[in-house]
């Protein structure tokens, strides 16, 4: 009997330790964190709901822009070709107002901005409050 209450424990003690385990640490993708960044910022809302109907609002609940990756260098000047195409999604913080509230902001906007990528988390901390739109010409060129 004590040999079923043994093995019982030890079973509980062995499961235990997967439901508690540590979670992921967190890496920016370059040693400082901050990298220049060129994309599209777009209401990934507003696209999944042209895409694939999607029931989104957000005349009602707001836009959720996100940065879709044309090219990315740390401040070293290093390419990172692997964050190319990635979707990143915008901390909403003091930094990111202007860029999450600006209507200018709800279409397709060829950007260039600044700030620290967590890769696990495809999160984008803006550093600098900057945005620099670049012109519909130059976007129509880099599809």
């Amino acid at each position: 009997m004590t040999g079923k209450w043994l093995i019982a424990g030890i079973l509980a003690v062995f499961l235990l330790q997967f439901a508690f385990a540590a979670p992921p640490t967190v890496k920016k993708t370059s040693e400082n964190g901050e990298m220049s960044l060129k994309g599209y910022i777009y209401c990934i809302k507003c696209q999944l709901k042209k895409q694939a109907r999607a029931d989104s609002e957000c005349q009602i609940f707001g836009h959720q822009r996100v940065l879709q990756v044309i090219s990315a260098s740390d401040a070293n000047g290093k390419a990172h070709s692997e964050l190319n195409n990635t979707i990143l999604h915008i901390l909403i913080n003091e930094k990111s107002q202007m860029l999450l509230k600006d209507p200018s902001f709800e279409k397709k906007t060829l950007c260039g901005l600044r700030g620290k990528v967590y890769t696990e988390y495809r999160l984008l901390e803006l550093t600098r409050k900057e945005v620099t739109a670049f012109p519909a010409e130059s976007a129509a060129k880099t599809k």
